[in-house]
């Protein structure tokens, strides 16, 4: 079994980060986008939500859960929240990425 050295370990660990801040960032990008679109247009892109949460005012909290990590030992859940006419208003995620959370307006 092959020991790596300090500057292998290093590089090695800066490549696993740069790749998750990538991750984490389109993310961020593509959920930047649904504020003022169809909820509808977002369930063609990614299907159905796993969970579905009515609100008082007649819009509903939608929520998607996918694994990831290298057992799937981790669950990224992105909420979107929209209004009783199906237009997203906000978003936000939490256990996605590099910083684990974020939240859009």
């Amino acid at each position: 079994m092959a020991v790596l050295g300090d500057r292998a370990r290093t590089k090695l660990v800066i490549s696993v980060l740069v790749i998750l801040l990538a991750s984490c960032t389109s993310l961020e990008q593509k959920l930047m986008k649904y504020p003022g679109r169809s909820i509808e247009e977002v369930i063609r892109s990614r299907g159905d939500p796993d969970e579905v949460t009515p609100l008082h005012n007649g819009g509903n909290i939608m929520t998607w859960k996918q694994r990831w990590g290298a057992s799937g030992e981790n669950i990224c859940t992105v909420r979107l929240t929209c209004d009783a006419n199906g237009i997203i208003q906000r978003y936000s995620y939490l256990n996605c990425g590099l910083d684990g959370s974020g939240q859009g307006p």
